[in-house]
């Protein structure tokens, strides 16, 4: 989540001081220029709620919730590519995000081990909560 939160910091610069750029790049017109700088802060602020979310293991339950709707957005950009609302440029980018929720899943999963079999470690009891033998 961290890294993402540098990903998502850059992206939203970049649409806050550079619009011109981003709507060039993905076909759309120049006089969506407020409009881009608009979602550039948005997006900038987001990247903000990540970089605390990133340092507090409570927060887990939203960092589930990102992987979800970072991989949606595949689906959903993919069929407004189809319907022709959006040129295809755009699904490396989201599709490069995809992958990037997937990795941020598999992190989830290991570290979810890790906390479980150092929990048990600690406590002297086994993650279905049983004492063992011995």
């Amino acid at each position: 989540m961290y890294y993402f939160a540098y990903y998502i910091f850059l992206v939203g610069i970049t649409f806050l001081f550079f619009p011109s750029l981003v709507l060039e790049f993905s076909g759309f017109p120049e006089e969506a220029d407020g409009l881009a700088r608009l979602l550039g802060m948005l997006i900038t602020f987001v990247s903000i709620y990540y970089f605390v979310a990133s340092r507090h293991e409570e927060m887990r339950p939203l960092w589930k919730a990102t992987v979800y709707t970072r991989i949606s957005a595949l689906f959903i950009a993919s069929a407004l590519v189809i319907l022709e609302k959006i040129r295809w440029i755009i699904l490396p980018i989201v599709g490069i995000e995809a992958a990037a929720a997937v990795w941020t899943a598999i992190a989830m999963h290991k570290d979810s081990k890790i906390y479980l079999t150092s929990a048990s470690t600690r406590t002297g009891f086994s993650v279905d909560g049983t004492k063992p033998a011995g």
